[in-house]
């Protein structure tokens, strides 16, 4: 058998069985007796009936204080982020009722954990966002003036990297002159292309006669 307690406490063993002469492997002839140490503790009872022995290994535990899961962070698609505990002999209960040491993660959520000992409670937790592919759209293919036109070109807000095949760099750009345009866009783990096509339009010219 084993029985646990937290570091600075006191364990009290009972040998029970009142009336009997009672011998622990201390030196102790009590019924009760104080431990605060680990380690394995027997005793055996005598009486008229004959003798008995029995032992128990106590467990000294400690406050689980550097529980950590880490900065909220950031994960590809496709990959899988594995939370630790470090603690493989607390109790440990997740955010889905799952009680092993570690939790593997692959999808965008708060992740949560709370373990305990004999000690005490600590709990931890930690957001991961996911990254796919950044898909978006210029719109569909568009006119302007030919002759003095221009036209905003706007990509999707909110992306580490905006690269236009006209080198600019910024989430939108002005452009006067008719052709193909294209936006690369990447965050942390991917990078999409759309392109646009800009269409020139002149100035109609009426002529109904005389």
């Amino acid at each position: 058998n084993t029985v646990k307690f937290c570091e600075g406490n006191t364990l009290t063993l009972n040998a029970q069985n009142p009336g009997c002469t009672y011998l622990w492997n201390t030196g102790e002839t009590t019924q009760i007796i104080d431990v605060t140490s680990g380690g394995k503790y027997w005793v055996t009872l005598s009486n008229e009936c004959g003798t008995i022995t029995d032992t128990v290994e106590a467990i000294v535990e400690s406050p689980l204080f550097d529980l950590e899961l880490g900065n909220d962070t950031i994960i590809c698609e496709g990959e899988n982020l594995v939370l630790d505990t470090k603690y493989p002999n607390a109790t440990t209960k997740w955010q889905d009722g799952s009680s092993l040491q570690t939790f593997t993660v692959n999808q965008t959520g708060l992740y949560y954990v709370k373990i305990s000992n004999t000690c005490g409670n600590w709990s931890d937790s930690i957001y991961v966002e996911v990254l796919g592919t950044p898909v978006f759209s210029l719109g569909s293919d568009t006119t302007i003036c030919g002759i003095d036109g221009s036209l905003n070109l706007t990509g999707p807000p909110g992306y580490n990297q905006y690269l236009w095949s006209t080198g600019e760099t910024t989430p939108e750009i002005l452009v006067n002159q008719h052709g193909f345009y294209h936006l690369t866009v990447s965050n942390q783990c991917f990078s999409y292309t759309d392109t646009i096509e800009v269409i020139p339009e002149y100035p109609l010219i009426v002529d109904l006669g005389p």
